[in-house]
């Protein structure tokens, strides 16, 4: 997972949560969000492969095009209606530098507090405008605690499977962008 903690997060705790260092953003409010979208988009976006010979005469380039993003966003009251249009603003501008498309990236959502619950999984919307309409009437449900690690558990089970439109049985790359405002309750 890629995590995204601002105020009271806990930078250990996120450590803990990803065996990669370079996959954790600690920011001190989320107006600073917009500070790493470039970091993120090159995790994220598809990358050109080199090019591989088929036969020696021949050369084809094939592009690695399709990526299953999660976004698993703190709904509890560490975030706040205050950081909402950062947080949504945020996942807009990502969306947008992405190729959405069911052979290309497919997006789903989720957010928690005291549990967990699914805005829309992988395979509910097929295009950019589908996608971003739900998001800009995306509203944090609240809540006094971020049972973060009940979240992670949900994410896992209920949307990198191929019923909620998962291709991970086809090798496609998985990505689950975690966004928080505080420490985990659980």
């Amino acid at each position: 997972p890629i995590l995204i903690g601002s105020k009271s997060a806990d930078a250990s705790e996120m450590q803990q949560i990803t065996s990669d260092p370079d996959s954790v953003f600690k920011l001190n409010s989320f107006q600073e969000l917009q500070s790493i979208q470039q970091q993120l988009l090159s995790k994220v976006q598809p990358v050109p492969a080199t090019e591989e010979p088929i036969i020696i005469t021949e050369v084809v380039a094939k592009e690695m095009s399709e990526r299953d993003v999660v976004f698993l966003i703190d709904g509890s009251d560490n975030i706040g209606n205050a950081n909402l249009p950062h947080v949504r603003d945020f996942m807009i501008r990502i969306i947008q530098h992405l190729a959405i498309g069911r052979d290309k990236v497919q997006v789903g959502l989720a957010q928690y507090s005291d549990d967990a619950e699914a805005e829309f999984y992988l395979n509910t919307y097929s295009t950019e405008t589908e996608l971003l309409s739900h998001i800009k009437d995306f509203r944090l449900r609240g809540g006094a605690k971020a049972n973060t690690g009940s979240a992670l558990d949900f994410a896992t089970k209920y949307y990198f499977n191929g019923y909620s439109g998962s291709r991970i049985n086809e090798n496609v790359p998985q990505f689950l962008l975690l966004i928080t405002g505080g420490r985990s309750s659980d």
